[in-house]
């Protein structure tokens, strides 16, 4: 899942800044792309093993999915989940019906009907300045990255953000990050 998370982080930071530099300053914008944990299995199960090894996934990890055993393992997790207190889950960040219905689990269920009580991550890329400097013939960016679960995956992975564009733009040595956020600054020729 963290490689499905990176090309997404990628993707979508790749699609910010993508923008022709025109404008002498151009104002914040955002972009937002949504990813269920559902989405990532069958994502993962659909693809073929050398696509998955091109991607960096290992054999075991490309295994996992491809046998059921990553379905199975998220499953019996939302089982595990459903016995805990009613204080826990909401801390996990699951709503009153989504633990009304983690308690009505029987263990009979699919990855598919149970869809609705995996995790979404929230991917946000913002552009919060933009602008060409013609003295030095060179586009400056200053793009923040974020993201957010909106409650605990039931498989733990590592985020990461990793960033890639075509052009001739590079990061500058002025990178911070914190918690699920972080900033770039790059600049380019023309």
């Amino acid at each position: 899942m963290k490689k499905i998370l990176s090309f997404f982080l990628s993707f979508s930071l790749l699609f910010v800044m993508s923008s022709t530099a025109f404008a002498a300053e151009n104002t914040a914008n955002e972009t937002a792309v949504v990813t269920s944990e559902y989405s990532m299995v069958q994502e993962l199960k659909e693809k073929d093993a050398n696509t998955l090894l091109a991607e960096g996934y290992s054999i075991s990890d490309i295994e996992r999915a491809k046998s059921g055993e990553l379905e199975r393992t998220i499953l019996n997790e939302l089982m595990e989940r459903s016995a805990l207190s009613d204080e826990i889950l909401a801390r996990k960040g699951y709503t009153a019906n989504e633990i009304a219905e983690l308690r009505s689990l029987t263990g009979n269920e699919s990855l598919y009907s149970v869809r609705g009580l995996l995790a979404s991550v929230t991917v946000k890329n913002t552009k919060n300045s933009y602008y060409y400097k013609s003295s030095v013939d060179r586009t400056y960016f200053l793009i923040d990255v974020s993201w957010s679960w909106d409650k605990e995956p039931a498989v733990h992975w590592t985020d990461i953000a990793g960033a890639g564009w075509d052009g001739n733009y590079e990061l500058t040595i002025h990178i911070s990050y914190t918690n699920n956020r972080l900033s770039l600054s790059c600049v380019g020729i023309g």
